[in-house]
């Protein structure tokens, strides 16, 4: 079962008519640099900052890493990418493109795409894994904020996220997500039984709360016993 986004036009027009100004609250958020992700993630990051996660495993693996940031613009990545000691490419997703086109040029020399697309709908995720191709990620963001208001409140939608996200990460990849929804919709079950169900399932699943916001954050790091496919509880 895959869920279909029940907002209308209406609704996300007006978010993205609310981020258009760089003043606008919802914008700074969004256009934010990694630094500012590291607040809501704190307490699962295990002491580091995501820069030093990413240099850590930037020397680890001795190759460039690949980042993807969902929900956002590419500005988090590029913090990433101009950062001492990392050597990143990366892609971003949003519902629309706001960077000015000498942004544009500047990201796609360091190897940093844009994608405009609706992650509200299950399709999206499977179109972005042939948009990746050979690509795999080290690093998976999802912060979110206004954004995940648009995403369905349906647990089978984020049973088929979290399947695609998985798919593209790299053994030993991490994603760092807010868990949107799960507090939010009757038709959701908690984070809690969610985060447990993954890992009876196997997966190196961790919670955590986030202070600058109400909804749970979640660290997932892709093993070798990582299953290939999980299942969420529906009820």
């Amino acid at each position: 079962m895959t869920a279909e986004i029940d907002n209308n036009t209406t609704q996300r027009d007006k978010y993205v008519a609310g981020i258009m100004g760089t003043k606008n609250d919802s914008w700074v958020i969004m256009d934010s640099s990694v630094t500012h992700y590291d607040a809501s993630f704190r307490s699962v990051l295990k002491g580091e900052t995501i820069t030093s996660l990413a240099r850590r495993r930037y020397k680890e693996l001795g190759r460039p890493l690949y980042a993807i940031d969902f929900l956002a613009t590419p500005a988090a990545i590029r913090s990433l990418a101009v950062a001492p000691g990392i050597e990143l490419q990366g892609l971003s997703v949003s519902l629309s493109e706001q960077r000015r086109q000498r942004t544009q040029q500047n990201d796609s020399k360091r190897g940093i795409r844009h994608v405009v697309a609706d992650l509200g709908r299950p399709g999206t995720y499977h179109t972005l894994l042939r948009e990746l191709g050979d690509n795999k990620a080290d690093i998976i963001l999802q912060r979110g904020w206004g954004g995940l208001n648009l995403l369905p409140k349906d647990a089978s939608y984020y049973e088929v996220a979290f399947n695609a996200m998985l798919t593209m990460m790299n053994e030993g990849a991490i994603l760092l997500t807010q868990l949107p929804g799960l507090l939010e919709g009757a038709d959701l079950v908690s984070p809690d039984l969610c985060v447990a169900a993954l890992v009876d399932q196997g997966v190196d699943a961790y919670l955590g709360d986030n202070p600058t916001s109400i909804r749970k954050v979640m660290r997932v790091e892709k093993t070798h016993d990582t299953p290939k496919r999980i299942r969420l509880p529906l009820t």
